[in-house]
C-alpha cells in the first residue's frame, strides 16, 4: 500500500476563511464577543490596552470554547494539499509544527491554531484519524541558528529505515512531502534544508501562493543536487576518484560514461593498469561525448603503453616519464589526503626511479638486475664502472650517509645518487641539480620510512615529522609538494 508523510509549519496565515487568514477577520468575528466589553477582552488577552490583536490568545479562546465550526474556519493553505495527498495515498501521516515559546508564549504563537487545524482535518478526512501529530517548537522561531538545530533533531528523529531514498523494496518506502508556505522564514528554511539533507532528492516541496492553488516545486531536488554536487567536487578535488564515482552515480550527478572514467582514474593511480583500462574502455563506449571520447582514447593508449612497458627498454623514455609523473601525482594526492605513510613509501620509490632514469638515459646501461648465462647480476652497472674512466674512483671517494660509497655493493639509492652527482660535477650536466637536490632531501626521511609499516616497524608518520626532516625552510609547509611540482615541470619541458 502506498504511504506518504506530510510535514508543514503552521503560521499565522494557515487558518482562516475564504482564503483570508484569521488575523484579517477579527472585526468580522466581533459578534462572538458582543457580550464582552473591551476590558474583558483585555483581561482575556485577546487584545491589549492599545487594541493590538493577540492571535495566540484568540485561537486559544476559539479552541477552548469550541467555536471553530461556528466561525467556519479551515486550514486555507494546506487543505487542498491534504485533499490531494489523501486521494493519492492509501496511508498518509501528517505532522503539524507549531510554536509556543517558553516560558512566555508570544502573541503570534500557533499552538492552538494547530490544534484547530488538526481537529478540522480529522473530521473531514476519516483516514487521518489518529494519524496527525502536533510537534511544538518552544524556541524563538525567528532565530535561524536555533531553528536549524531544532529541526535537525526533529527530522532526524522522524527519519527511519522506511524513508531511505534508495531502499531496494520501494513498496515499503513512504514518500515525503513538506509544506514551505507556513511559519517564519527561519522555520521554512530549516525544514527544507534539513529535510533535503536527511531524505534527499526524493523529498517533494509543496508551495501555495496566496489565493492560488498549491504547486509542487523542484526546489528540494535542486537544493539536494547542489549539496551533493559540493560533496562530489570535494572528492574530485582531493583525488578520491572511487568515492567521487560512487557518490556521483548514487545521486544522479554523473552519467555512466563519467562513472567508468572515474573508476578508471582510481585504478590508474593505484597502478592497476589492466583494471583501469577495462573501465576507460567502458567509459568510451557508454554514450561519451565526441570530445570526451578523444580524451579517453588518449588515456587508453597511455594505459596500453604502461601495461606493455619493459623496464629494460632503455629507449622508451616517453612511457617511463609518464609513469614517473603518475607516481608524483599519486604522491601529491596522498599528501593532500593525509596518508603520510604512503607518501613516504612513494617518495623512496620515486627517488630510485628518477636517479635510475637519469643514469640509464645518459649511459645507455641498465641498472636493473638481469640474467646472463643463467646468472643474475647488475651487468650494466659493472660495465659502466669499467668503461667510464674515473667513475669508480669518484664514487669510492664520495661520502654517503654511512661513510664512503661502497661501490662493490651493487646498485642502490646511494650508488645511483653518486653517479648523478658525477654527471653534474664531472660531466657538467647541471640540469640534473633539482633531481639530486630532491634525492638529498629525501634521504633525511629514511629513518621515518624504516621505522614505519611500509618497511620494518609499526611507527606512524605525521605531516609535521616529514616537514621537520625534509624542509630547508620550516615555514614553507608545502616545500615537498613544491619540489615535486618542479620535477613535473622539468619532465614536461623535456629538460631531463
Amino acid at each position: 500500500m502506498s504511504k506518504a508523510l506530510f510535514i508543514t509549519n503552521i503560521g499565522n496565515s494557515d487558518l482562516g476563511k475564504d482564503d483570508k487568514p484569521l488575523w484579517k477577520l477579527f472585526n468580522e468575528y466581533n459578534k462572538y464577543f458582543k457580550n464582552i466589553n473591551k476590558e474583558e477582552l483585555e483581561k482575556l488577552g485577546i487584545i491589549d490596552n492599545k487594541g493590538n490583536f493577540n492571535i495566540y490568545k484568540f485561537t486559544k479562546y476559539i479552541y477552548d470554547n469550541n467555536l471553530n465550526n461556528e466561525l467556519d474556519l479551515r486550514p486555507i493553505i494546506i487543505d487542498e494539499k491534504i485533499e490531494k495527498l489523501t486521494d493519492a495515498y492509501g496511508e498518509l501521516d501528517v505532522i503539524l509544527i507549531v510554536t509556543e515559546q517558553k516560558p512566555n508564549p508570544h502573541s503570534k504563537d500557533t499552538l492552538y491554531m494547530g490544534k484547530i487545524i488538526k481537529e478540522y482535518l480529522e473530521n473531514k478526512y476519516s483516514k487521518l484519524k489518529d494519524r496527525i501529530e502536533i510537534i511544538t517548537i518552544t524556541e524563538e522561531p525567528q532565530d535561524h541558528l536555533k531553528m536549524f538545530k531544532e529541526y535537525n533533531v526533529l527530522i532526524s528523529n522522524l527519519s527511519n529505515d522506511d524513508d531511505k531514498e534508495y531502499k531496494e523494496d520501494s513498496k515499503n518506502c513512504r514518500d515525503i512531502y513538506i509544506g514551505i508556505t507556513g511559519g517564519t522564514p527561519a522555520q521554512i528554511s530549516s525544514l527544507l534544508i534539513n529535510g533535503v539533507e536527511i531524505w534527499g532528492g526524493s523529498l517533494t516541496a509543496l508551495y501555495k501562493p496566496q489565493g492560488k492553488s498549491f504547486i509542487e516545486t523542484k526546489i528540494s531536488d535542486l537544493l539536494f543536487k547542489r549539496l551533493k554536487s559540493k560533496e562530489y567536487n570535494a572528492y574530485l578535488n582531493k583525488g578520491m576518484y572511487l568515492l567521487a564515482a560512487e557518490h556521483g552515480k548514487k545521486y544522479g550527478l554523473i552519467d555512466d560514461s563519467k562513472y567508468y572514467e572515474l573508476l578508471g582514474m582510481h585504478h590508474k593511480y593505484l597502478f592497476d593498469f589492466n583494471k583501469s583500462l577495462e573501465y576507460y574502455k567502458k567509459s568510451s563506449w557508454e554514450n561519451s561525448s565526441l570530445d570526451n571520447k578523444g580524451k579517453i582514447n588518449e588515456e587508453i593508449k597511455k594505459l596500453e603503453n604502461f601495461i606493455n612497458y619493459d623496464p629494460n627498454d632503455l629507449e622508451d623514455y616517453g612511457t617511463r616519464k609518464e609513469l614517473i609523473k603518475l607516481l608524483i601525482e599519486s604522491t601529491i594526492i596522498k599528501w593532500n589526503n593525509g596518508e603520510y605513510v604512503d607518501v613516504v613509501g612513494r617518495l623512496f620509490r620515486l627517488e630510485e626511479e628518477l636517479l635510475k632514469y637519469i643514469v640509464e638515459k645518459e649511459f645507455k646501461k641498465s641498472m636493473n638486475m638481469y640474467k646472463k648465462d643463467g646468472v643474475k647480476d647488475f651487468y650494466g652497472y659493472w660495465e659502466l664502472l669499467s668503461e667510464e674512466e674515473g667513475l669508480k674512483e669518484y664514487l669510492s671517494n664520495l661520502e654517503g650517509p654511512n661513510g664512503n660509497i661502497k661501490v662493490d655493493a651493487g646498485v642502490n639509492r646511494i650508488t645511483l645518487n653518486g653517479i648523478v652527482n658525477y654527471l653534474i660535477n664531472v660531466k657538467k650536466l647541471k640540469k640534473y641539480n633539482p633531481i639530486l637536490n630532491l634525492s638529498d632531501k629525501l634521504s633525511k626521511l629514511s629513518e621515518l620510512r624504516n621505522s614505519s609499516i611500509i618497511a620494518h616497524g609499526f611507527s606512524g608518520v605525521s605531516k609535521y615529522e616529514i616537514i621537520e626532516k625534509y624542509n630547508y625552510n620550516k615555514n614553507i609547509e608545502d616545500e615537498l609538494i613544491n619540489d615535486l611540482n618542479t620535477i613535473i615541470k622539468i619532465i614536461n619541458m623535456d629538460i631531463i
